[in-house]
This record gives C-alpha cells, structure tokens and sequence, in this order.
C-alpha cells in the first residue's frame, strides 16, 4: 500500500497589519509599533545603519530576508519597533559598545489621523500573483449621537441599583455585627464559668468536711458531758 501524504499543515496567520498615519510622523503605540517616521538617529547621536545593509547580514532583525516587511523593515535606516523583545523604535549602529539603540522620535499621540489613500490589509496571494496594490478600504462610519446615547441607556439598565448596592452593604453589616455578638457572648459565658469552677471546692473536700461533722456530732450525742 502507499504511504500515507504528509499531514496538511494549515497556513500560517499573516501578521499583524500596521496601517498608515497621514502624519508618518505620528504613532500611538506605547512601544512604537506603529511608527513609519523617517528619524534615523538615535539617543546616543549615532546615525542609524539600513536595514538591507551588509553591516547587519547576520543580525536577526534585518530586511535582507524580507520577513519583517509588516515591522517597516525596507531599504532605508529609518528607526523601527520591531522583534519581540522591543520597547522603542531603535536601529543597528556602528559602535564599538552596542549594535542597537533606541531613537529619540518624540512621544505617542492620543489620536492619529489615516491616510485615506494608504492600504488597510495586507494583499492577499492573488493580488501579489498579479501585482495589484490592495485598495483602501472605506473606514467605518462613527457611531451617531443617538447611538451612543442608546448603548449608555443599555448599558444602565444592565447595571445593578444604587439601591441594591446600598441594601447589599446594610445587609452585610447587619450579619456582621450579629456573628460579632454571638462570638462576644460565647466568650463572657466561657469566662463566666470558668470563674465559678474556680470558687467551687473540691468533691472530696467537701465530703471529707461533711463526714467530720456527723462523726462529731454523734460523737456529742453518745459521750454528753457529766
């Protein structure tokens, strides 16, 4: 019988697609994953080397192979936020030091604008076999006023009283202080009768003591004084 084929292994998801800012300049991202700026200096005033230079053919992150293409990664030394380990858009330097620094691009933005005219995903196989650049997609349309106001109205009736809430809290307390009485009463009732145990003489103490004075009142009745 023939072998059986080799398990069919499910493409890999492409990665992450990073759109662009009308501003290049601009970027959100805390790490700035999504800058597409043109500083290529670093912190340390070093000129950034390109990512396609010899200099760097046996570092990880490089463009020579085409694999961070999604990162920025070209055919320029502009500092990018790429690898897992990245905090900073950085690049390679020549430095007898360090190979890599981080670049001085200012700070995130709050809000960046999209270039209209700019993809919004990454081609797909049929579109890199012909060599079509994929379309800008129309954005979504922001949510209306009225709709904003309907989702806060769902959102309200979903959300639990200021009643419940304060009769949860009552309610709480009122069993809190219930179980603090009981455990102060069980306490002063321990104590109380360990008192009494203490005061109380001993049971042969006690007989000894009542047998001593029935032998000397017998004693009195059968010897009585002349």
């Amino acid at each position: 019988p023939s072998p059986a084929p080799p398990p069919h292994r499910p493409p890999s998801p492409p990665p992450p697609f990073v759109p662009l800012y009308a501003d290049r300049e601009c970027y959100m991202s805390h790490i700035a994953r999504d800058y597409r700026g043109t500083k290529s200096m670093t912190v340390s005033r070093k000129r950034c080397v390109a990512w396609d230079d010899p200099f760097v053919s046996n570092m990880e992150y490089t463009a020579l192979s085409g694999k961070y293409e999604y990162a920025g990664l070209g055919s320029h030394n502009y500092c990018r936020s790429v690898g897992r380990w990245s905090f900073c858009a950085w690049c390679y330097i020549k430095s007898a030091k360090r190979r890599w620094d981080c670049c001085d691009i200012g700070q995130p933005a709050s809000t960046c604008e999209l270039d209209p005219q700019a993809p919004t995903h990454w081609p797909s196989p049929a579109e890199r076999r012909g060599g079509a650049q994929p379309q800008p997609q129309p954005l979504a349309p922001e949510p209306t006023a009225e709709a904003e106001r309907a989702q806060e109205r769902a959102q309200r009736a979903h959300r639990p009283s200021r009643a419940l809430v304060l009769a949860g809290s009552i309610g709480g307390a009122v069993l809190l202080g219930a179980a603090a009485a009981s455990a102060a009463r069980a306490i002063r009732c321990g104590a109380g009768a360990a008192a009494v145990r203490r005061r109380r003489p001993s049971g042969s103490a006690a007989d000894g003591h009542s047998a001593g004075s029935g032998q000397l009142g017998a004693a009195g009745r059968a010897m009585p004084l002349a």
